[in-house]
């Protein structure tokens, strides 16, 4: 029942059953439970703080086959705070500085930053989980997943493993008395840093610092929940945290080129030959057709038929037609007929702009069925 859970997970749970059982709290009846949760939250007690005793109480129902109790919601600021470049710089500068251990916390700090490592997988990463450029971790839940190290944080292990002394342990991280860096052992050195560097910072503000990066260079959100290995989507969209002034710097790079604006009629509007129309999005075409009846359509096509039968092939430039509507009068002309065969009827015409008896044919059925209208 519990193999899905850490051996840390099962410390703390464990470590907070018994804080309950200190406070007389009835473990084997829900409502002693409830009551001592009632009387936290009028003492103040964070919601936060309450929503650890009741994860941990439901661990126990569990073994109980009971249903759980609900969480309190947590009332959180929508942005959370998210290492920088700067913080980045100044730790690698600061943990530089630390003599004979120098290497292993700049090894720290390279993993915290360019590979999205939470602190409990980075403390338990062993040698036989080195894979060429892949780092193999086992993650919330007990779940496997494979990390990517780029080319400077390997280059970070190479060094460090020269100088690694260690007493016949396969942990990567070891201490200078050749024994493995334990969880808090590994927070207290990334706390030793940061305040040699003088800043604030955390384990998990440097995996928030990796997301944000690989975001703004182009991973979509879904890559990116992959590799933070979130269960769901929206986990990574908070992680993201993109504000106004991303999105605007992200369109300033990308320098898209705008539509200008042009007269229908203007004279060198038919100056470059053309061989054909250009695709037009399926919403533009909507937008197009959505203003009149495909039957209005036919009775334009029956009439530009009859212009053409009776006085042969002609330039789509030159045609002038005028058909009645139930609300408005359809007047076609010049570069209106372009964009309604462009749009409407993707068909070509013999050279440019020449109409031809076939392909009139063509169009009006095409009216008739419906069919790309």
């Amino acid at each position: 029942m519990y193999e899905h859970f850490k051996p840390k997970t099962i410390e703390n749970t464990l470590r907070s059953l018994r804080h309950l059982e200190n406070a007389d709290v009835d473990l084997e009846k829900r409502d002693s439970f409830r009551r001592w949760i009632i009387d936290e939250k009028k003492k103040g007690t964070l919601d936060r703080t309450l929503n650890t005793y009741i994860k941990s109480y439901n661990r126990y129902l569990m073994f109980l086959h009971e249903t759980k109790i609900k969480l309190f919601h947590e009332i959180r600021s929508p942005f959370r705070p998210v290492a920088e470049m700067n913080d980045y710089e100044l730790l690698i500068r600061a943990a530089n500085t630390f003599g004979y251990t120098a290497e292993r916390k700049v090894l720290e700090i390279e993993l915290l930053f360019k590979t999205g490592l939470r602190l409990g997988e980075l403390s338990n990463i062993t040698l036989d989980d080195l894979d060429g450029d892949i780092l193999k971790v086992i993650g919330k839940g007990q779940k496997e997943a494979r990390v990517f190290l780029p080319a400077t944080v390997r280059k970070a292990l190479d060094r460090y493993l020269k100088v690694r002394k260690s007493r016949g342990s396969n942990r990567i991280l070891i201490s200078g008395s050749g024994h493995p860096i334990t969880y808090n052992g590994l927070r207290q050195e990334i706390y030793q840093v940061a305040k040699k560097a003088d800043i604030q910072f955390s384990a998990h503000r440097a995996r928030r610092f990796y997301a944000r990066f690989l975001y703004k260079e182009g991973l979509d959100l879904e890559e990116l929940r992959l590799l933070m290995r979130h269960e769901k989507i929206d986990t990574t969209k908070d992680y993201v945290q993109l504000q106004q002034d991303d999105a605007l710097d992200s369109l300033r790079k990308k320098d898209i080129r705008f539509f200008e604006g042009s007269t229908p009629n203007a004279p060198d509007q038919y100056s470059t030959p053309r061989t054909g129309f250009e695709p037009v999005s399926r919403a533009r075409q909507a937008r197009m057709i959505g203003r009149y009846t495909i039957g209005a359509w036919h009775r334009y096509l029956q009439s530009l038929y009859k212009i053409i039968k009776y006085k042969g092939p002609r330039d789509l430039r030159t045609v002038k037609v005028s058909v009645k509507c139930s609300h408005r009068s359809l007047n076609f002309n010049n570069a209106y007929l372009e964009r309604f065969f462009a749009y409407m009827i993707p068909i070509r015409f013999n050279g440019c702009y020449n109409l031809t008896i076939p392909c009139l044919r063509s169009a009006l059925k095409q009216s008739i069925s419906g069919e790309n209208i």
